[in-house]
């Protein structure tokens, strides 16, 4: 386990969750804006995708897949979706994102959804991305809005402060889960990437009203959305991101991938260790340690 604090889930506990009604109306608008966003690639990385919900959005646009999540059994329940001889290609990956187990430049695809909000430093995290993403390649990227129309209603209502709304600095709703403004995340991004595109997502959505399915609703959303992501004032905010990096003139940059997950993993401890098989585990060729390698997810924990 690491020295700092992750907030993670219990399969069964997302589940619970997810089921919701206003959940799954997110879910299905998530996914409808994904399809959108993506471009084929050779090797597309799910930072933080839990038990791979989104997993059938991106399976048939991508030769190669890594999920990457802290969670053990989140991945485990992850692994059940995937059993299908046709997702072969698909990795899970026990990981701590801000410390990622691959070479750089290796990726030509990836999103980071319902993640970013449960970090407390999000650059350590954007910079890990970046890192492994080739130059020019996108992320598809989501994070929680703190000056959201519903938030705005309540502090004008005398619910809540308005300081809240109008303070830059992330706001800590719960342990573990941050909402930030948009210019906070605005100027952390663009350290890292281009924004190509802003999305605003569920301008419609209430825990408390939705307790079914309007599909007519989801649609308006997903049709409102390039539109909301200009005003800025739904919960959730989506960017389309482009890798902002320079190409080094060198015969390791962005060398092309094999089709196996050893021509791209790297040990995450020393840097520098490209990794073997070992007794039924993975080894570090550089330094010696050793990633356990159990129902076919490699803990890099």
């Amino acid at each position: 386990m690491s020295d700092k604090e992750i907030r993670t889930w219990e399969a069964e506990e997302f589940k619970h969750h997810i089921d919701l009604p206003w959940q799954q109306y997110l879910d299905r608008l998530e996914k409808g804006l994904l399809k959108r966003a993506l471009k084929p690639t050779s090797w597309f990385v799910d930072l933080g995708g839990g038990d791979g919900r989104l997993h059938e959005v991106y399976k048939d646009v991508s030769q190669h897949k890594v999920i990457v999540d802290y969670s053990l059994d989140m991945l485990l329940a992850a692994q059940k979706k995937i059993t299908d001889p046709r997702n072969q290609n698909t990795y899970l990956i026990a990981a701590d994102i801000t410390n990622l187990p691959f070479q750089s430049n290796v990726f030509d695809g990836g999103l980071m959804l319902r993640v970013i909000h449960h970090i407390r430093e999000p650059s350590s995290a954007l910079e890990e991305a970046n890192r492994i993403l080739k130059p020019g390649s996108s992320l598809f990227f989501e994070y929680q809005n703190k000056k959201n129309i519903n938030s705005i209603l309540k502090a004008v209502m005398g619910f809540t402060s308005f300081k809240n709304i109008l303070d830059q600095s992330p706001l800590e709703v719960k342990p573990l889960f941050w909402n930030y403004s948009p210019g906070y995340i605005e100027g952390l991004v663009r350290q890292y990437f281009y924004i190509d595109q802003v999305y605003g997502g569920g301008i419609f959505w209430n825990r408390k009203l939705i307790t079914t399915r309007v599909k007519k609703l989801e649609d308006l959303d997903l049709m409102l959305a390039p539109l909301l992501g200009k005003i800025k004032l739904t919960h959730q905010l989506f960017m389309e991101l482009r890798v902002k990096k320079e190409v080094k003139e060198d015969k390791t940059f962005g060398k092309t991938p094999g089709n196996n997950i050893l021509s791209i993993l790297q040990c995450n401890r020393c840097k520098i260790g490209s990794l073997e098989y070992f007794k039924g585990s993975l080894k570090c060729e550089q330094c010696g340690r050793m990633f356990l390698l159990s129902n076919n997810i490699i803990d890099f924990r």
